[in-house]
């Protein structure tokens, strides 16, 4: 978590006037080291919406206090951002749905009008596509199923590359959201999807 914290804050001393109070950071992924992100960013100051796929992992942050709550769906999580940036108050919000279904919808919206977050990361298992993505599509049942049934992996991983781990991150990359910065963790397929596609970014942060 102090690693987590430490680039956050220092997102903020760079390129935020020294604080990340008012800004919204949007990141995915609260089950194992992702799950100390809702934390790290409330402590640097600012508001923060996790996306994960599994409500147990959200039922375990909330308990541990690392998450301060769970929006309804994608609207509250909306209204909860624009009442707590207005305020300036550290909150994080943890809001259960597929991160590359989630994100998709937040970019029509976005250039719609709608908010636009400050900071983008993620800290999901970008590097292992059978068990850290859940593909468009597939109910976490029967994610659950194939990781652990090996003539389905093949179909899992296939599915996962196209629908998951593509979306998600080219839409991290694109930075026409006018997006300050991004993030990228120890997750290779990151920055081997962003030289394939020929991804720029004004900045970006290669936490490896």
């Amino acid at each position: 978590m102090q690693g987590t914290f430490e680039t956050f804050a220092e997102a903020g001393r760079q390129h935020f006037g020294g604080s990340l109070a008012g800004r919204w950071i949007l990141t995915a992924g609260l089950g194992g080291m992702g799950g100390a992100q809702p934390l790290a960013a409330t402590l640097a100051g600012a508001v923060s919406l996790t996306i994960e796929c599994q409500q147990p992992s959200i039922d375990f942050r909330l308990r541990t206090r690392y998450l301060d709550k769970q929006a309804k769906d994608l609207d509250d999580a909306i209204a909860l951002i624009k009442y707590q940036t207005e305020r300036k108050e550290a909150v994080s919000i943890g809001l259960l749905g597929n991160a590359a279904e989630v994100l998709s919808e937040m970019v029509k919206r976005a250039r719609a009008g709608e908010i636009k977050p400050d900071l983008v990361t993620d800290q999901t298992s970008a590097h292992d596509l059978i068990n850290g993505y859940l593909p468009i599509g597939w109910s976490v049942a029967q994610w659950k199923e194939a990781q652990t049934v090996q003539s389905q992996q093949a179909q899992l991983m296939a599915d996962a590359a196209k629908s998951c781990a593509q979306p998600p991150i080219r839409t991290f990359m694109r930075c026409n959201w006018n997006w300050r910065s991004v993030l990228i963790w120890k997750n290779s397929i990151l920055l081997l999807l962003m030289k394939c596609w020929q991804i720029r970014c004004d900045r970006h942060y290669a936490c490896l």
